[in-house]
């Protein structure tokens, strides 16, 4: 390896350095549960309650599956 690599290499090492202070306090704001909100369908809303969205029942139901007792999966193990 030559001289002036390790002399660039070294230099780029100390100038990040000196930078990554200035970049780490600059960091944006994080967003909050509000903006992610409750869950829930998005076109139902207080503001549009009649929407076609909010009667139409789910479109898989529910279910728990096999239980261990019901020995449906791998033998019961």
């Amino acid at each position: 390896m030559s001289k002036n690599l390790i002399v660039f290499g070294l230099t780029l090492m100390v100038v990040c350095a000196c930078f990554a202070p200035i970049v780490a306090a600059n960091e944006p704001p994080d967003i909050g549960y509000g903006a992610i909100g409750k869950g829930g369908i998005p076109a139902c809303s207080p503001k549009n309650p009649n929407a076609k969205a909010c009667n139409e029942a789910p479109a898989n139901p529910y279910h728990r599956g096999c239980e261990k007792e019901d020995r449906c999966r791998n033998g019961g193990e």
